[in-house]
Formats: C-alpha cells, sequence, structure tokens
C-alpha cells in the first residue's frame, strides 16, 4: 500500500470530530471488548489521548477495519475529509498483511504513528498477559517507544501529543523503572521525542 498522503491540518472544526464520535458509536454499537465492556470506550479512549485535530482519527481507527460492510471506502469520504479518509486507511491492517509489516507502515506517517501508539497503551492498560499482550508490546518496540515495565502500572495515560517534536525530560502520567537503576519513576521523553523509561535521574 502506497498512499501519498496529504497533509492534516493543525486546526479542525469541533463538528468533525463529534461528526466521528456519532460513526464511532453507530459502527461499534454491538461490539464488545475482551472484558464485556462497550467497544466504544476504546476509541474514545484513544481519541482522548490525542491532540485535538488528530481525535478525529483515534475515534474512527478501527472502524474500517472492523465494519467496512456498514463503512466502506465510498461512505466514509463522502463523511469526512481526504486527509481523515486516508489516513483510517493507513490505520487498517490489511487481511494478508503480516502485523510488523503493517506497523512499520502505520510508523510513517507522524499522524498515524500517534495514532497507534494510543491504541496500544489503551490496549495494554487492561489486556492479560500473553502472546497478545506481548504482541503489542512488540509492536510499541517496533516504533521506537518503550513498553511498560510492569503490568501493575495504576496510571496509564499518554498524552502522546508530547511525542512531537523534542520535549527533553518532559514527565509522563506513566509510572515505569528507571533503565539504570531500577528505581519506580515517571517515564520521560528523549531528545528524539521518543517515550521510554530510560531515567529518573540518577545519572544526572
Amino acid at each position: 500500500m502506497n498512499l501519498s498522503l496529504i497533509p492534516h491540518p493543525d486546526y479542525i472544526p469541533a463538528s468533525l470530530n463529534e461528526q466521528a464520535l456519532t460513526v464511532a458509536n453507530n459502527a461499534h454499537r454491538n461490539q464488545k471488548r475482551w472484558g464485556g465492556q462497550p467497544y466504544i470506550i476504546h476509541p474514545i479512549a484513544v481519541a482522548d489521548k490525542l491532540p485535538v485535530h488528530l481525535k478525529v482519527l483515534g475515534y474512527l481507527h478501527d472502524v474500517l477495519e472492523d465494519h467496512a460492510a456498514e463503512y466502506p471506502l465510498t461512505r466514509l469520504s463522502e463523511l469526512f475529509p481526504v486527509w481523515v479518509v486516508q489516513r483510517v486507511v493507513v490505520l487498517t491492517k490489511l487481511p494478508d498483511e503480516n502485523y510488523d509489516d503493517y506497523i512499520l507502515r502505520v510508523a510513517k506517517d507522524p499522524a498515524t504513528r500517534l495514532v497507534k501508539i494510543a491504541d496500544l497503551f489503551d490496549n495494554l492498560k487492561d489486556i492479560k498477559p500473553g502472546s497478545l499482550r506481548d504482541k503489542y508490546r512488540l509492536a510499541l518496540r517496533l516504533m521506537r517507544v518503550a513498553p511498560f515495565r510492569k503490568p501493575e502500572v495504576k496510571d496509564t495515560k499518554l498524552d502522546v501529543s508530547m511525542l512531537v517534536g523534542s520535549h527533553t525530560g518532559k514527565r509522563l502520567n506513566v509510572r515505569g523503572t528507571c533503565e539504570k537503576c531500577g528505581t519506580p519513576t515517571n517515564w520521560v521523553v528523549d531528545v528524539m521525542g521518543r517515550v521510554g523509561a530510560y531515567w529518573c535521574g540518577c545519572g544526572n
């Protein structure tokens, strides 16, 4: 899949996010999470982690993959701008696509990368240990993001808008473990804008 993505705007009208939430609510209305909760709590949680102009992608990121019959590309194209539909396509895993190839494809665009990071972190917050959890952790590694060291993390809210640009040393609202001394600490963003439990200040 080789899409030439048009740039996304830094500002969008509130009505676009509202419409995306309406579509997501309708598309996922009969769908459940693995814990039995309504599925819509997941796209809402993903959108909550994103900057305002990308929330539309958070709401819609699973619509095409899970409900293409009800919301095919033709219908999404009637409802949303081209830049949104293009990135929903990027966020949609193809049936015959290897998962690692999918993750690397998504990571090529900064906007879809942020959405996928938010998606993975939300999935990891309540998923049981096992192959699926390991797959999501490896996906974060592929995107050069350090996954949680411990499953007992209590607060997994991640402000992925902080991943844009260089934010050296800024604290995230996520508890991790310092890779140097093992001390529990807030995660930090390194000079390349990547998230990781790299240090607690012990090296300063």
